[in-house]
Parts: C-alpha cells; structure tokens; sequence
C-alpha cells in the first residue's frame, strides 16, 4: 500500500530549490550529451552547475576579471570541477584550438552581445566543429540582422537552416520558446500553455492570442532564440531535437513529420519542461513530451509511466479519461514520457463555480467509478494500513512539531483505523486531483491528467477529499477570497452546498467501495496530514507553519465539533469522558508511541472522538 508515498523522505525546502530551473534552452539543442562547452559571457552559477550536466568541460571566458574571479570561488564552493573559468582581453582571440567547441553560447544579448564586435564571429567559427551548434538570443530586428549578418560570414551555409524561437518572457529566464513564422502553435500556447491564474497574464494572454490571429505578432514578440547547427541533426526545420527523435524512434514512433513547441515553465527543480509536437499542418497538439530537468525526479515519471499502463491493461476506467502512454525511456539521466493528448479545454476554464457543476459532477462519479472497480478489500489489514500511516506521522511530528494534543488526535485517527473490525479497501488513487489536473472533454466528460503522484494501492476517499477541496478553493478564489482558512471554514465548517455535496459525495464513496462509515473521519484528518507533508517540500524552514494544508489541519483538529455538524461525518452520541480511567486508555496509546500523556483537545470533560457514527446523507 502507498507504495510511493512511504518511500518518499519528505524533506522541507527539497522542492523549492530553482538550481536547475535555468537555461532551459538547453532542450533546444540536437543533444544534451556534449564534450566542450564555450560561453561567452560569465553566467550565474545556477547556470553552470546545469551546463555542468550536459558536457565534459565547460570553458567560461570574460573580460570582466571580477565576474571570473567570483564565478571560479562559488564553483569551488559547490564543487564544480568541470569548469574552467578564463579571462581574456579580447573575445576575438580565445585560447582554444580549432574546431574544439561541440557549443558556443553567447551569455548575453542586444547591444552587450560580444558577437557584434569586430572579429569575434569569426573566431567562433574556428573554434567550432562541424558537428557543433551555437545559440544566442536577439532583442529587436537591428540586432538580430547584425548577428546573423556577421556569423553568416564566419560560419556560412549553415545559416540556411539556423532555427529561430519567438521566446517569452521578454526578459528573464526563457519558459516558452515557439517556432517563429508559426501563428497556429503561437495561438495555441497562449490560449492552453501561457494562460496565468492572474488577471494580468490572462490579459497578456488573450492579447497575446489576437496578435498572433492578426498576424501581428512579429513585430511585436522581439526576444528570439537562434540556433545555428552545422551538423543540421535537428533534421527539418520544424521537427524536434534529435535526441528525441531518437527516444520516440525506438519506440516505433517517428517525430519528424511533427513541429514542436517547448514549455519550460515552473521555478522548481520538480517542474518539468514539456514539448508540445503538432502532426503536419494540424493546430492542435496530437502528442506531449515531458521531460525532468533533474535526475532526482525521474522516479516521478517512472512511476506515471507505470500507473498509465495499468490503468490501461485493467481497464478500471473508461479509455480517453486518462492519458495514453506513447513512451518512457531515460536520455543522458533525464527521464522522458510521452503522452497522447486529451482533446479539450481546462477544468477551471470550463467548471460553472457552483456545486450543480456537471463537470464537478462527473469529477465526482469517475473518482467513484476508480475506487469501486479498482478497490481490494484484502491487500492490507487495518493494523497494517495504521503501521503505514504512522510512518507518515512520525514525519510530520519530525517537520512540524505539532502540539501533544494535535498530536494524541491523529494518533487517536490511526488508533481507530488499528482497531477497526471491518476489511480496509485499498483503491487506485490518482494522488494528486486538483482542480489544475482536470480536462473537460468537447462530449463533457471529465479526463484527469498528470499521474505522477498515482498509487495502485493507495488510500480511499484522499482523492474525493483533495478535489473537493480545490474546487471549493478555486470557487472561493474566483469570488475574491484568497484566505485559505477562511474559505474552507465557509465551505466546510459551516452548512453550505458544498458541505452538502462533501456529505453526499462521501456517502456514495462508502457504499461503491465497501468502506465502514467509522473509518471515514480518521481518512479525513490523514489526507490533510499526508498532504502538509507534500507541501513541506516546497516551502521554507520559515514558511512551514504557515502552509495551507498544516493550517487547514489544525484548523479541522479544533473546530472539528462544527465539522460534524455540518454532515461530513456526524455522530450519533458524544459521550462525556466519565472517569480517569476512561482517558487512560488513551495515555496507554500515546505511550505506545512514545507520549507521555494526553489530555482531551476541546475540553475537560469531552471525549476526544465520538465512539460511534451515524450514517452521511445524501
């Protein structure tokens, strides 16, 4: 059971680290197994700790001393061995032999670029191989024309299938790069791929995607990326990187009849960089391409690739609701999966922001169709379902140090799954069914992307649990409340529609799966548990105790009288603690795990849980 989960160290901060989310150019390149790199210009050395993984050497040259002096200290810092950092008085006389370079890259662009001045294109072009590839960035039409214009002299016919990217943001670290001269995929990436949450990216966006049907966008998109390969391994002008022709090749698929587009969006190391390819002339994409910008991360998409193909060898739900896998292989380290795409528009796009949503509807009944069909009431016992979920505690009380009494509860949650009677239904759990996941197709059905997080045996009701909570999250934030606590305090605490459809939708969850009813509230409290421990990853030391999802739980943990009321899980009888030795018997837990003793969270004289529950309405 949670197979992937309870072999996961959850780490604060592991998540957070952009290292790796730079000169993610790079994937523009014909390979990403190089031997000598040459940049022109010192870069950050985020830059070069990520340059350091595609080459042999990487030799940095500046005119700038200071520039190499700290560039050289922090590489000592991090252990950088393959640099090699030179300053030098003049970018037209660089000490390397002939023909040495597999890449050049000019680190800066418009008028700082080194390649305008007199004599430098020139010695790019001896010093590269003819199987090797430059790249630089253009700001406006003058400076383009007056690059190309020199390296056309130096480095000659190749410039006839140089590759040009209109690239965005206008400054900054690339995150979308498309094919200049191509307005249908332009149009596409700034309806589907560069449509923001915000109210300023969905109106750069939607400018963005007139200009582009006006034919417009030329002039007005001037950041470009040019790359110049002599070797001409990218095959046509439009096809994708060679390196991934050669993946999907040997899997029997041949991209070089598809243009490409690359999306590199995201500041986490965990993001990936994802390559849309449109078949001919098509507007749409048929396939995408997802691919890890660190190792570390590869068992992400392992582990997707895995889900996908069972989902399809069981049968569990209907074919189209889910991605179809088209590859997984590993290039140079980096994983790479790729997928048929899902014809449709976005969840968000789409949803009508009330609980009467069909589509928040379907949402519903397809997590229920998953957990009925693919449920085992026999793969794990309560007692080992309670030894799995205690690992998850231990962690969360190593990261959050949560109060005695915060704690004593949950352990009292994993106490009464330990102790249930009833068999444990383990289902297939997509892990991860935000709002942000959700596909409505154009016949209205519901598809759910992005499985990487995906358990075969995971827990029940998480996945109900976590929709609901984003599609009330993103109603609340449509409406203008940003205030997590206070948004779900309204949903959830208090009777609403939509506790309403969480009582109702659990309801059905229980009777589709077999699960006992008494099992639904500790399921409720380790969902929130098992997901502040995810979020951990991406924040701070600083920020822990202000993550949304260990305040949602404390949250819940407090007022947890008024979320019985409301429906979600009512009990029929709230019994008093009547003596010390009723409280005993819980001391006696925590003291299995190490508490010393305990003491009722909500009172004196109250029992910790209620010991029995009445059914949920629907």
């Amino acid at each position: 059971m949670l197979k992937l989960t309870l072999n996961t160290k959850f780490v604060p901060g592991s998540n957070i680290s952009g290292d790796m989310a730079c000169a993610d150019w790079r994937f523009l390149l014909p390979s990403l197994d190089l031997e000598e790199i040459l940049c022109l210009v010192a870069p950050s050395v985020n830059v070069v700790s990520v340059l350091s993984t595609i080459c042999q050497r990487l030799n940095v040259v500046s005119t700038d001393p200071k520039a190499i002096e700290e560039l050289r200290e922090v590489a000592r810092q991090r252990g950088l061995s393959k640099l090699r950092a030179i300053v030098v008085k003049s970018y037209a006389q660089l000490p390397f032999a002939e023909r040495s370079m597999d890449l050049i890259w000019i680190a800066s662009g418009g008028s700082l670029n080194p390649a305008r001045l007199p004599g430098v294109a020139g010695e790019l072009g001896r010093l590269l191989r003819p199987e090797g590839a430059v790249y630089f960035e253009t700001f406006g039409p003058r400076d383009r024309l007056a690059a190309l214009r020199r390296f056309r002299r130096s480095i000659g016919g190749s410039l006839d299938t140089r590759q040009e990217y209109w690239l965005t943001p206008q400054r900054g670290e690339m995150r979308t790069a498309v094919r200049v001269g191509d307005p249908a995929m332009a149009r596409h990436f700034f309806r589907h791929v560069l449509f923001g949450l915000s109210f300023r990216t969905r109106l750069l966006s939607r400018v963005g995607e007139t200009l582009s049907v006006l034919g417009l966008l030329r002039p007005v998109a001037r950041r470009r990326g040019i790359l110049l390969d002599r070797s001409r391994r990218s095959g046509t002008l439009q096809s994708p990187p060679q390196y991934l022709v050669s993946l999907a090749h040997k899997a029997g698929i041949d991209l070089r009849r598809y243009r490409f587009g690359l999306s590199a969006r995201g500041l986490y190391n965990s993001n990936k960089v994802i390559f849309y390819l449109f078949e001919g002339l098509q507007e749409r994409p048929e396939i995408v391409v997802k691919m890890t910008r660190a190792h570390e991360f590869n068992f992400r998409l392992a582990n997707e690739a895995a889900v996908l193909t069972r989902l399809r060898q069981k049968g569990f739900v209907e074919p189209g609701t889910y991605p179809e896998l088209l590859f997984f292989d590993t290039y140079h380290g980096q994983a790479a999966l790729a997928q048929r795409v899902i014809p449709g528009e976005p969840f968000r796009r789409r949803t009508r922001l009330t609980v009467a949503c069909p589509f928040a509807r379907d949402a519903i009944s397809w997590i229920l169709r998953l957990g009925k069909a693919a449920t085992n009431p026999s793969l794990a016992t309560p007692s080992q379902v309670a030894a799995g979920l205690a690992k998850l505690l231990a962690q969360f009380e190593e990261i959050y140090k949560p109060s005695a009494e915060e704690s004593c509860f949950l352990r009292m949650q994993i106490e009464r799954i330990r102790s249930s009677s009833s068999a444990f239904p383990l289902v297939f759990q997509h892990g991860d069914p935000g709002t942000w996941n959700l596909l409505v197709r154009p016949d209205g059905r519901v598809a759910f992307l992005d499985w990487e997080s995906g358990e075969p045996n995971g827990m029940p009701l998480w996945d109900l649990f976590y929709f609901l909570l984003s599609f009330g999250s993103w109603m609340s934030r449509q409406r203008g409340d940003r205030d997590v606590e206070s948004s779900f305090r309204k949903a959830f605490l208090t009777a609403s529609p939509l506790s309403a459809l969480l009582a109702g939708a659990t309801e059905r969850y229980c009777a589709e799966v077999g699960l006992a009813k008494d099992l639904v509230e500790p399921l409720f409290y380790t969902c929130w548990m098992h997901r502040a421990l995810k979020e951990a990853t991406r924040l701070s030391a600083a920020e822990l105790h202000d993550g949304d999802f260990v305040r949602l739980l404390r949250l819940c943990i407090r007022e947890r009288d008024r979320l019985s009321r409301v429906g979600a899980f009512c009990a029929e009888s709230r019994p008093e603690v009547r003596s010390q030795g009723e409280l005993g018997q819980w001391e006696k837990i925590c003291d299995r795990h190490g508490r010393d003793s305990v003491t009722p969270v909500s009172g004196e004289t109250e029992s910790v849980y209620p010991t029995s529950w009445r059914s949920i309405l629907w």
